[in-house]
């Protein structure tokens, strides 16, 4: 995880043509291609992804995803990314994060622990480089439409919503329970 994250250091655009195909090795599957195509598109957990772009980059470039711990945006299109826990992260003084340009960000990212937005961050640009948030949501100071904030909860187990309203397109509020109703996992859920 700590080399593709590195990825994010460089000025290099971040998309699977970043890897050199050239030293790829045609691969030999003793399963058939339905099935691992079926694995590389619809990843189980992230650990399991992991593991299989780690060991193989095959998978990265047939499905570019990101797997990070942490990421959190407060500005327009600016974020900070960790690929580290975080209470790891708070003891080594955030040093370990990576400050990143989400609109440059070619791959899906993939929110293991706590995904937190506030301010003026985009939360639509934010979905669209999701591809999901497992742990924490956490939103502040902020206005966000009910069907992103659909996408952005439905696999998260805690969420905190400080100051912030959650409207449909029409600009009529979401209420509480229509909010709960859309949280199948949630174990613990803070206004």
């Amino acid at each position: 995880m700590d080399a593709i994250i590195e990825l994010f250091q460089s000025d290099v655009t971040i998309t699977p043509k970043s890897f050199n195909r050239g030293s790829t090795i045609k691969q030999n599957w003793s399963l058939p291609n339905s099935i691992i195509y079926y694995i590389t598109k619809y990843p189980s957990n992230s650990k399991g992804y992991q593991k299989l772009i780690q060991s193989c980059k095959y998978f990265f470039v047939k499905n570019p995803i990101i797997v990070a711990s942490f990421l959190r945006s407060k500005h327009v299109s600016k974020a900070l990314i960790c690929s580290k826990k975080q209470k790891d992260c708070e003891n080594n003084d955030g040093r370990c994060c990576i400050k990143i340009d989400i609109k440059k960000v070619t791959s899906k990212i993939w929110i293991t622990g706590k995904f937190e937005i506030s301010f003026d961050a985009p939360t639509s640009l934010l979905c669209s480089k999701l591809y999901k948030c497992e742990t924490y949501l956490g939103l502040e100071y902020k206005n966000i439409f009910f069907d992103d904030f659909k996408f952005l909860a439905s696999s998260v187990k805690r969420i905190c919503l400080s100051k912030s309203l959650i409207k449909y397109k029409d600009g009529e509020i979401v209420m509480l329970e229509k909010i709960l109703e859309c949280l199948p996992k949630i174990k613990w859920f803070n206004l």
